[in-house]
């Protein structure tokens, strides 16, 4: 790669841990931008883009040592990859995700990034992430967790706390994905992803079960 060339997109995605669902990543092909007015490189194995300077960051992954779109701007990006709102939404939600243990590595952005990136300017998909952004949440911890809280919610139920902890006279019990404590239930997912598109709560594998019988309390480990 040159100077001025940086991985971007699904490719970004994938070096920041971020997840994806499986049919938007394609074997063998990277994703490389550059700024504008150069031109974005190409080959049968890189897929280039030309992006506005004020549309994008771009920085060094601590990790890899790589030339890499911003965590918030790659997930501007995905706003023309990702078809399906519950995903781009599960990125958001991956990039602002709060530690909750000393051992956790730090959140790798902020919903007011997010929000930044949205409001650069106009590009494609900037309506579906107008729309997924007051939907991000700081709480969940995985992709299936936030299709799971999208669900409940846009099923007509009121939003579930995301990973509560659960004491019993003091004593923590378990770490629950998703709670209504008011109710003393506990909603977890199981299995594995969710199926792509599946609209109800019931097409995704889920257990839903009581917690609080016998004067167990509800505690939210954050809010979101």
């Amino acid at each position: 790669m040159t100077p001025h060339q940086f991985f971007s997109h699904t490719t970004a995605a994938v070096i920041w841990g971020l997840p994806l669902p499986r049919r938007v990543l394609t074997p063998a092909v990277l994703d490389v931008a550059v700024f504008a007015p150069r031109r974005g490189p190409g080959s049968p194995r890189v897929r280039g883009h030309e992006v506005a300077e004020r549309l994008a960051h771009a920085q060094i992954h601590e990790g890899s040592g790589l030339r890499v779109a911003s965590p918030a701007s790659t997930w501007a990006m995905l706003g023309a990859v990702l078809t399906d709102p519950y995903d781009l939404i599960a990125v958001g939600d991956a990039i602002v995700r709060v530690p909750r243990h000393t051992d956790d590595p730090p959140a790798l952005g902020t919903i007011a990034q997010l929000g930044l990136a949205v409001s650069a300017g106009r590009r494609v998909g900037i309506g579906a992430l107008r729309r997924a952004l007051p939907r991000i949440c700081t709480g969940s911890s995985s992709r299936p967790e936030t299709w799971m809280r999208l669900a409940l919610i846009d099923d007509g139920l009121p939003a579930p706390a995301p990973n509560f902890d659960v004491l019993h006279d003091g004593h923590w019990i378990a770490r629950v994905d998703l709670a209504y404590p008011a109710f003393k239930i506990a909603i977890e997912y199981e299995g594995g992803a969710p199926p792509p598109g599946a609209g109800a709560v019931g097409a995704r594998s889920r257990t839903v079960r009581p917690v609080g019988r016998s004067g167990v309390e509800s505690h939210p480990g954050h809010e979101a």
